[in-house]
Order: structure tokens, then C-alpha cells, then sequence
């Protein structure tokens, strides 16, 4: 009965480190997870994933309106993020990470966070030694001299940086629908990481980088609407039914987020209006209660959030996986 009894200690133990470790969730769960399909596994997503800094900005601009990041990509990989929401902007020849929008008589405002070469760096760092899978999608590309989305020298311009990416997934079919894969052939059978860049921006030629490490958005072709509030109540009843009615024939990312809207933007500078981290801090007290709603037929695929301070998004994750396999 002892020995018993420490066998499913270990088991129980096992369990809970492999939930815990950031760095290495997926390989650590490959029983569970290496045959599924990325359609048949929920995994965490960085919301504005390169604003954990803030170089310049605008006028309007402030940490407390642009920032919603605590940590840079290198930690946010070691907690456990695997989708990356990047926004590159091209500022004075140097491609950074932006937060902006554009308002209403204005040109645009925000600012500019971790640099694209820093990015880029920090995932072959990651990649070389863990065999994961990252997803990095490219969206709201801004030329902020210009005021403009970039052009097609721009985009091949960060495209040949990217490049220099190591453990691209490359695929014969360029117009293979990613959700049908599954994460023993992203990652050959568990033997090694996989890097792929999702564009998300209209008019944008892949050519022939195509399924060599690159796709189209139409590619992961996912369901995705936030909610565009800053009460807390009212995002989770929105994302949750989002997920009840749209996860069973979608690829579905649940945005856990809350927006800052007018007031907390403006005012936050002057502490009468609430931060993005302060309102991303509500958010994330309550991602728990996401676990109890989920069954096999309504669960996120992305799970996607602001300020990923630790691995501690990577047990909700695995929850939701384990309830799946049930």
C-alpha cells in the first residue's frame, strides 16, 4: 500500500511540474498532446507581445497606454507563450514593435517597444534547445514617418531579417490549413523546435517563402473578435459565449483582455483612468473561471492575454488540455 501510494504521489507530482514548467509545457506533455491536431490543443497567446518597453512615443502616448507587457519575448517564451501578436513599425530605417491607433483627426498615436532584431534573436536562443512551437503573427505594420502600412520593399525588407529565424517549418503544400496538423509533425516527432510567421495584413506577396516558415493568416483562418470593453463582466460573458457558440468549427482564440477605451487611455498618465497592466490585472485574477465553462466541443485554441508575468498561465492551459483528453 506505501509503495502504492508514492507511486501516485509521483505521478501526481509529474504532473503538476510538467503543468508548471513554462519552458518546455508542450514537450513535457507530449503524451498527451504530440498527436493532437493544433485544432485539438489549447495554447497561450501574448497579447501586443513586443510593448515591454517603451522607447518614444507620441503626443499622446504613455506607459500606462502603450505598454501591456511586463516581460520581453526571451521570458515570455520561458512562461510559456506560444502565439505572439507582433506589430512591426519601421522608425528612423530600424524596425521596432508598435503599439498604435489611429484617432479620429489625428495621425497615428503610440509608441514604439522591443526591437524586431531583439525578437528575433530571442527566439533562436529559445527554439535551438527547446522543442516547442511557435506561432509569431504579423499584423499593423506601420511606416511611422510615412503614416502608411508598409510597402512591398518594407515587408521584404523584414522579411530578409526574418529569415535569419532558425527551425522554420517548412511544408511542401502552401496551402495547408495549420489547425489540421499535428504537433509531432511541426516538431518532427518531438525532436526539435518550429518557428512559423503568420501574416495577417492585406496585399502582402509570401511568393516564394510560402510554407517555408511563412503563411498567410488564411492559413490558421481563426475566429477572433475581442470584446472592446473595460468591464470586466461584460468580457467574460462576451468571450465565453464567443467560445460556446464559434470553437466547434473554428480555429478559436478567446481574447481575455480588456480595453482601455477613451477615459483610462487619456487619464491614465494622471492616475484617474486605469492602465492597460492594471486592467490585464483583473483579467487575469478571474482566467480560471474559463476551465469550468470548457468541454470538448467549446474550448479556446489560443488562450490570449495581456502582462504574462510567469508560467502560472500555463496550468489553465494544461487544464483545459487534460479536460479534453478525458
Amino acid at each position: 500500500m506505501k509503495l502504492k501510494f508514492l507511486f501516485v504521489l509521483a505521478a501526481i507530482l509529474a504532473c503538476t511540474w510538467a503543468a508548471e514548467d513554462g519552458a518546455n509545457w508542450m514537450k513535457n506533455n507530449y503524451g498527451i498532446l504530440g498527436r493532437r491536431t493544433l485544432k485539438q490543443i489549447c495554447i497561450l497567446g501574448s497579447h501586443d507581445s513586443g510593448m515591454s518597453e517603451y522607447k518614444k512615443g507620441t503626443a499622446l502616448a504613455h506607459p500606462c497606454n502603450v505598454l501591456t507587457q511586463s516581460y520581453p519575448i526571451r521570458d515570455q517564451l520561458k512562461f510559456g507563450a506560444r502565439y505572439f501578436d507582433i506589430r512591426p513599425v519601421l522608425d528612423n530605417g530600424e524596425f521596432v514593435t508598435g503599439h498604435y491607433s489611429k484617432l479620429p483627426g489625428h495621425n497615428y498615436q503610440g509608441g514604439n517597444g522591443q526591437s524586431i532584431k531583439s525578437i528575433i534573436d530571442e527566439i533562436n536562443q529559445f527554439i535551438t534547445t527547446h522543442n516547442e512551437l511557435v506561432l509569431v503573427r504579423l499584423s499593423k505594420s506601420l511606416n511611422s514617418g510615412k503614416s502608411r502600412s508598409f510597402d512591398s520593399e518594407e515587408w521584404e525588407r523584414l522579411f530578409h531579417m526574418l529569415d535569419g529565424t532558425k527551425n522554420l517549418f517548412y511544408t511542401s503544400n502552401g496551402k495547408v490549413y495549420l489547425p489540421g496538423v499535428t504537433l509531432e509533425q511541426f516538431t518532427n516527432k518531438g525532436s526539435k523546435g518550429a518557428v512559423l510567421y503568420i501574416i495577417n495584413e492585406a496585399g502582402v506577396s509570401l511568393g516564394s517563402r510560402l510554407g517555408k516558415g511563412y503563411f498567410y493568416y488564411s492559413n490558421l483562418d481563426p475566429y477572433s473578435k475581442y470584446s472592446n470593453t473595460h468591464k470586466l463582466n461584460n468580457m467574460m460573458k462576451d468571450q465565453i459565449n464567443k467560445m460556446k457558440d464559434f470553437s466547434r468549427n473554428s480555429y478559436f482564440l478567446l481574447s481575455w483582455t480588456l480595453t482601455q477605451g477613451a477615459k483610462h487611455s487619456g487619464l491614465c498618465r494622471v492616475h484617474m483612468g486605469k492602465s492597460i497592466k492594471e486592467l490585464a490585472a483583473e483579467a487575469n485574477s478571474k482566467v480560471w473561471e474559463i476551465v469550468q465553462e470548457v468541454n470538448s466541443f467549446a474550448f479556446p485554441n489560443i488562450l490570449y492575454v495581456d502582462n504574462i508575468k510567469d508560467s502560472s498561465f500555463v496550468n489553465v492551459v494544461m487544464e483545459i488540455n487534460k479536460r479534453l483528453n478525458a
